[in-house]
């Protein structure tokens, strides 16, 4: 890159030694091979003319530091691309689908089916509430217990998740201050089905994962950094499926959240090899799917040293 102002016409100063130098660079350039550009320091020094020749030859006119240093990193990032698609075709895109009348799952149902594609989630049952006291025995304390409704889709926001219940006194008192919790959000959301599942032990971070059936691109996955923090922070990146792992493994790295999973400040490390594994046979189970499959969301993913579990599930397939 070389770096020339050129004089403003109003100024009276020549501008054929500049072009000169442009010139003797752009032959060097050409000569070694090498991609060139001329760069204005801001868009006003370098007039029609001017960028028309050097185009002629081959030399990119930029016009502003800041916006030449984005075109040069973009223009890398496109040749990396490019080498690795060469390197190692990717399968066809999924067609996308439109998108009817859409049916939630209850979390229950959704963990089931992950749990079925061979996906990391707790060993939770779902019962009455008449069942609460004996599947509470069969399931160590502390437990977590969330109610099943298809009017629940966001469960927090209506009262339906009770966390570190101790006893199976708790366990009962819990149920019981959740349906009228749960009436005062909605009286038509309450039903009497209950998730039972044991507390998850506290994670090294959190992920989102989402993967949604486009009308136009097919399925698509959403990665980023979960929790409660997921909107605050905007620490996602979106993979059209199908993907390679080595696609997955790129994308997690380019989040934030990788410098936890790096084990920060003497945290313990993840097993980055185990996150991706999970989340490509997850992708792989959604693209198998894609007929019916509508929306899974996992939010948060526990990430552990040695694996991930999928703490909270929201699954939507086609209505009919």
């Amino acid at each position: 890159v070389l770096v020339q102002d050129y004089p403003a016409p109003e100024l009276r100063e020549a501008e054929e030694p500049y072009l000169i130098d442009g010139h003797a660079f752009a032959d060097a350039a050409i000569a070694a091979g090498l991609p060139a550009a001329i760069c204005a320091t801001i868009p006003e020094n370098m007039g029609a003319h001017v960028r028309e020749a050097f185009v002629a030859r081959g030399i990119a006119p930029m016009q502003g530091i800041h916006d030449t240093l984005n075109a040069i990193r973009d223009a890398v990032w496109w040749r990396g691309a490019q080498a690795r698609v060469l390197g190692d075709l990717p399968e066809p895109m999924v067609a996308g689908k439109p998108i009817g009348k859409t049916r939630l799952l209850s979390e229950a149902e959704g963990k089931e089916l992950l749990a079925d594609a061979g996906f990391p989630v707790p060993s939770g049952r779902q019962v009455s509430g008449d069942m609460l006291g004996q599947v509470g025995g069969e399931i160590s304390y502390p437990v977590a217990l969330k109610m099943m409704g298809p009017e629940l889709a966001h469960k927090t926001d209506a009262g339906a998740v009770a966390l570190g219940i101790e006893s199976a006194e708790a366990l009962k008192r819990a149920a019981t201050d959740m349906r009228a919790a749960v009436a005062r959000y909605s009286e038509r959301a309450v039903t009497d089905l209950f998730l039972v599942e044991p507390m998850a032990l506290a994670p090294l971070a959190e992920l989102v994962v989402g993967i949604r059936r486009d009308a136009q691109f097919g399925p698509a996955m959403i990665l980023g950094s979960g929790g409660t923090l997921v909107e605050l922070l905007g620490d996602t990146v979106t993979l059209l499926l199908p993907s390679t792992r080595a696609e997955i493994a790129a994308a997690l790295e380019s989040l934030k959240v990788a410098r936890l999973l790096d084990g920060y400040r003497g945290g313990a490390a993840a097993d980055k090899a185990a996150i991706v594994a999970a989340l490509e046979g997850l992708a792989n189970y959604a693209v198998a799917h894609r007929k019916s499959l509508v929306e899974v969301e996992i939010n948060p993913l526990f990430v552990y040293e040695n694996g991930v579990l999928a703490v909270d599930v929201l699954m939507q397939v086609d209505g009919g």
